[in-house]
């Protein structure tokens, strides 16, 4: 799943968020069950548009332990990126 709706965002100098978004709140609750995090509702642009949810892991910790876990099941792009945000985190 973060590999395809995923996102690690910088929010400062050594902070970092992963975040997902989807319109499958169930699967957003599933990883929130899991890792924690919190999810919220995204805008609609459009009547016709489905809803769409957004989960957020943010505290440093949190964030550092899952990025570790993941590591070795992500791709190359991601795991540069993962492997970046540890380097810059301190815990």
């Amino acid at each position: 799943m973060y590999e395809g709706e995923g996102c690690l965002e910088q929010t400062s100098s050594k902070g970092f968020r992963i975040s997902i978004a989807s319109t499958d709140l169930d699967v957003l609750e599933k990883i929130q069950a899991f890792v924690g995090g919190t999810i919220n509702p995204l805008k609609r642009y459009q009547d016709h548009h489905k809803q769409a949810w957004k989960w957020r892991l943010g505290r440093k910790e949190a964030v550092s332990n899952l990025l570790s876990q993941m590591l070795p099941l992500l791709g190359n792009r991601r795991a540069y990126d993962a492997l970046n945000a540890l380097d810059t985190m301190e815990i």
